[in-house]
């Protein structure tokens, strides 16, 4: 169980730091995203240090202690502080975000880095030094996550429903992580003192594990939702570019005029989610000029429902093609949606084009 929640706590870290480095290339005057960034940088780095550090065991020489000092308590003191600055540039003004949310952090995590590094430095070889290392990392991180856990509860009351969610997984996170420092912090002093709670320390540990990925859980919660929302309307509208073919072909075949001219579109502009739905957007243009080109073909009361009109389209089509006269020579539009709205439309477009496609299936056979 512990190996599957480290597992997934290192890909979560990964996987964030790449996404939030993409979008810092594209939004590199973020404040809060910079911040994301160096706070995902920071638990990566600990995690590298503190499974070199783990594997390489005990040596009795100062670059011990220092790694110790370093994985243990500067990279989480630091991570900390990165999620409390977050929370500060991402809800307070910018005149009062320095003095009022980030002073008093900044001299916590002063004294914080003061403390563990004295020791680090001065005890290389002793148990003790250890003790204030990890005793130290403990209660500092432990009031800034309890903290976390509080203001993120209270943001989720108003916030709306996607980054609600991701808000209370936040702060049920942070609580788990905040209780495991305060136990954490238990077991030092009497480990300290001599007492032997390995086991507790194993569990709390485990426990916490589960909190950290909680944690970046929740942090990601939102981006992840809104991305699979976006591909959700990707699919649909790629579905539907594809389902409108058959129309768009006949119609843009009967009127190269009504095709629309595009710039030269690169490989990865062609990728973007943005160029399908500019892409099906065009594709309606298309075939509503097509439409309202061929509806004196279609005389004066041309047929309302998609598979009466399908075949009176394919004649009209053909008569066109031939080179013979219009039945009228008013224009009007053609395959009207019941209802008013883009989707309406959309379905109605998509229907009609199914129609034809299947009228064509018929014709042939």
């Amino acid at each position: 169980m512990r190996f599957i929640l480290y597992g997934i706590q290192v890909a979560l870290l990964a996987g964030g730091l790449l996404w939030k480095t993409v979008q810092l290339t594209k939004r590199p005057y973020d404040i809060p995203l910079r911040v994301v960034v160096a706070t995902l940088t920071a638990a990566i780095a600990g995690w590298v240090i503190n499974t070199v550090h783990g594997r390489a065991g005990a040596p009795a020489t100062s670059d011990d202690t220092i790694l110790l000092w370093i994985g243990h308590t500067l990279n989480p003191v630091v991570v900390c502080y990165g999620i409390a600055c977050f929370y500060v540039v991402a809800s307070q003004p910018v005149r009062r975000r320095f003095r009022d949310g980030l002073l008093w952090r900044s001299v916590l995590l002063l004294i914080a880095i003061a403390i563990g590094g004295t020791a680090a430095v001065s005890g290389p070889t002793s148990p003790a030094s250890s003790h204030v290392i990890l005793l130290v990392s403990n209660l500092y991180c432990g009031a800034v996550l309890a903290a976390t856990a509080v203001v993120c509860h209270q943001y989720a009351r108003s916030a709306e429903p996607r980054l609600q969610h991701g808000l209370l997984i936040v702060s049920t996170g942070a609580g788990v992580i905040a209780l495991g420092c305060a136990v954490k912090a238990f077991v030092i002093v009497a480990t300290w003192r001599g007492g032997h709670l390995e086991r507790l320390s194993t569990m709390v540990g485990t426990v916490m594990l589960a909190g950290v990925v909680l944690f970046l859980a929740g942090i990601l919660y939102p981006a992840v939702r809104m991305r699979a929302t976006a591909t959700r309307m990707w699919v649909r509208h790629f579905r539907a570019y594809q389902r409108l073919r058959p129309l768009w072909t006949a119609l843009s075949t009967a009127f190269p005029e009504d095709t629309l001219r595009i710039p030269d579109e690169t490989f990865w502009d062609k990728t973007k989610p943005s160029s399908v739905h500019r892409r099906l957007h065009r594709r309606i243009i298309e075939i509503r000029d097509g439409l309202v080109h061929i509806s004196p073909y279609l005389g004066a009361d041309s047929p309302s429902s998609p598979e009466a009109l399908a075949p009176a389209l394919r004649s009209a089509l053909a008569r066109l093609a031939r080179g013979e006269h219009a039945t009228t020579t008013d224009s009007y539009p053609v395959a009207i949606p019941a209802q008013a709205g883009r989707r309406s439309e959309l379905e109605t477009l998509v229907a009609l084009s199914n129609a034809f496609a299947q009228d064509r299936v018929v014709a042939a056979s």
